[in-house]
């Protein structure tokens, strides 16, 4: 295995696993709107996303310039987000408030 593609696989499960462990810390309770604490969440998952777009940048072979650099990070964050909304979804049913 690479270690891109080692990087790729913990990518993963760092976005998965950090998803589960913050997202229960940080679980809504009765009386609280569930926005109040998803936009912090996300805002952590995004920035999550984003330092592992940043590694991914890092191991490319040649060197990526600035522009593709910054695409990396911001599509790891989108994607991280994303996934962090499908797997909520998948486990808890669409959001009530």
């Amino acid at each position: 295995m690479t270690v891109l593609a080692l990087s790729r696989f913990n990518t993963g499960v760092i976005v998965v696993g950090a998803g589960l462990a913050v997202g229960h810390w940080m679980q809504p309770v009765m009386g609280v709107v569930l926005w109040s604490r998803a936009v912090p969440f996300l805002a952590l998952m995004g920035l999550l996303g984003g330092l592992r777009g940043w590694r991914e940048a890092a191991l490319r072979e040649p060197a990526v310039n600035l522009a593709t650099r910054l695409v990396l990070i911001a599509s790891f964050a989108a994607g991280s987000i994303l996934l962090t909304c499908l797997g909520y979804v998948a486990f808890h049913g669409p959001p009530a408030g």
